[in-house]
Order: C-alpha cells, then sequence, then structure tokens
C-alpha cells in the first residue's frame, strides 16, 4: 500500500509515480500562503492538549497541523514521504516554534523511538503503523486521527474519480484498533471534508 495523505483523485500521469515523486509533484506547486489553517478536528480539541512536550504529526505535508501544535508549545516531529512538502513546512515555520521535518516512508511501519503527549494522523491511512502507535504513546498522551470512510465512495467525486476501497476506513474499523485507548470522542458519518471517522482517545498507560 502507498503512502497517502489525502483521497487519491489523482490525474491519470500522477497516477503512475511513486508515492514520494507524487507528493512532490503536487507540493511543488504549493505556495507559502496555502493551506495554513489547523484541520477543523484538530481545531477544536487543540485546546484541551497539553502546552509543552513532544508531539508527533503523521503525513505533516506543508505543515498546517505541526503549527497549531507548536504554536501550543509543542515540540513536534513532522513526519512525511515528501521532501518537498516538508521543505515548504520548514520556509513557513516561524521563529520560536520548534518543529523537526523528518522524511520518512511510513509504509514501511516505522515511526520515530519516543514517547509523545500528542499523535496526530489526519487524512493518511497506514494500517501498518497502527500497532506502533500504541508504544509511541506516552502515558496519558494523545491521540487524534480523522481520515475517510468507505462511505466516501458514495459521493460524486468518488464517482467521477477512482478511488480504491483499501484506501478507506471499513465501518468500525478505526474503533476497533485502538479500542486500547481511553476514547474521548468517537464518530463516523459526514463531515467537513466528506465522510471520515473521527477520533480522539487516551493512553492511560502502555501495558
Amino acid at each position: 500500500m502507498r503512502s497517502r495523505s489525502f483521497i487519491p483523485n489523482l490525474l491519470s500521469d500522477e497516477r503512475k509515480l511513486p508515492a514520494k515523486e507524487k507528493w512532490n509533484k503536487r507540493y511543488a506547486n504549493f505556495n507559502l500562503t496555502e493551506r495554513l489553517n489547523v484541520t477543523p478536528f484538530l481545531g477544536r480539541w487543540l485546546p484541551k492538549l497539553p502546552q509543552r512536550g513532544l508531539a508527533l504529526d503523521i503525513a505533516a505535508g506543508g505543515g498546517r497541523n505541526s503549527y497549531a501544535l507548536a504554536r501550543r508549545g509543542l515540540t513536534v516531529n513532522a513526519v512525511d514521504i515528501s521532501c518537498q512538502g516538508l521543505h515548504l513546512l520548514k520556509r513557513r515555520t516561524s521563529p520560536g516554534w520548534d518543529i523537526q521535518p523528518i522524511a520518512l516512508n511510513l509504509e514501511r511501519g516505522w515511526l520515530p523511538k519516543a514517547q509523545y503527549q500528542v499523535i496526530v494522523n489526519f487524512f493518511f491511512l497506514e494500517r501498518a503503523i497502527w500497532p506502533i502507535l500504541k508504544s509511541r504513546l506516552a502515558p496519558g498522551g494523545w491521540l487524534i486521527i480523522e481520515t475517510f470512510t468507505v462511505d466516501q465512495l458514495q459521493t460524486k467525486m468518488a464517482r467521477q474519480k477512482y478511488i480504491r476501497r483499501d484506501f478507506l476506513l471499513e465501518k468500525g474499523e478505526l474503533l476497533e484498533a485502538f479500542k486500547f485507548l481511553k476514547i474521548l470522542y468517537y464518530d463516523e458519518g459526514e463531515h467537513q471534508k466528506g465522510f471520515t471517522a473521527q477520533l480522539v482517545g487516551r493512553a492511560m498507560n502502555n501495558e
């Protein structure tokens, strides 16, 4: 399965590119003011998150969620396959924000070996990293995830563009995968970006 940060509605020539080249091509066309606002679901929970500690932004892309976490006071490891995306992130980072860009192919099922107070994962689905997240969350650490579900296949965009089902969450899949957490919020349905599953959970311990 290839790494991806958004629902795959690519042009035919992009489908032929390896994941790294595909996303480098996308981010090369971004400007310095594009897609800076925090993802709305993370924005809702941001005031509840700790104001210091270490955060992991999975598939960080151009950095919009990394910026929000850094403004909150967290040190952020921003992981993405796209060097171009991480270069954009670095160029837009304000002085005083502690953000470390890390180029990493997440389909290999590896994450930085650290204990994180906050892990966020938005509009990216790589099931290979799910088992690792348990060991990367510090006691009391927060996990916040939102990505598309199979209900997205019903949309007009899905009828017009090719979308692979394995790029999408099955019903209840996310909740089942992270049942070891204390679940603070879970919802599946139509949200601002489409049909998604949203989860907020905390690790009470790492047993």
